[in-house]
């Protein structure tokens, strides 16, 4: 809701600044041109920012809180967007986008892990279904406020690999 009154105040602030071109003579026509850029630019501006918060800012964020693991002393071994692994001091750093702050665990804290499966199913206009499948790794604590981490697998491939890669490291 903030994004969109900011691109509601965005569009107010270009609309009154185009009125006030000298070139523009009858209202008429401003409004239409108006509600033209309005409709225009919302559908340009809202799938350019779907892509950035389910994507791109994830990364980021993951990128800026392992250089701040880094500068800590903690090793990288293993990372994925959500979740870094320390292999040679046995930790690990949960480090998602819903989470404000980084929670590291020692890998004995770790109960239990598994993949998690949705699936995703758009009906097409033309009457065509299409799934897709979206894979998390669900990681449990013995952390009572918070016991649940969750971070998001590229393909299934990815899934299976880090739960091997878990298997290895946890029980290995």
């Amino acid at each position: 809701m903030q994004s969109l009154l900011g691109y509601f105040i965005f569009f107010l602030i270009t609309l009154f600044a185009f009125k006030a071109y000298a070139g523009m003579k009858a209202d008429i026509l401003f409004y239409f041109v108006g509600f033209l850029y309005l409709v225009i630019s919302f559908l340009i501006y809202y799938p350019i920012r779907k892509v950035y918060i389910s994507n791109i800012l994830p990364q980021r964020l993951h990128k800026q809180k392992l250089s701040y693991l880094k500068a800590d002393g903690f090793n990288e071994s293993y990372s994925a967007t959500g979740v870094v692994i320390d292999a040679v001091q046995r930790k690990i750093a949960f480090t998602a986008q819903t989470i404000s702050n980084i929670i590291i665990f020692d890998l004995s804290d770790i109960r239990s892990w598994s993949m998690e499966t949705r699936t995703n199913t758009i009906r097409r206009s033309d009457g065509r279904e299409i799934s897709r499948d979206h894979y998390s790794i669900v990681v449990n604590t013995n952390n009572a406020e918070q016991p649940m981490f969750k971070f998001f697998a590229a393909n299934a491939h990815d899934a299976q690999s880090w739960i091997a890669r878990f298997n290895a490291i946890i029980n290995g």
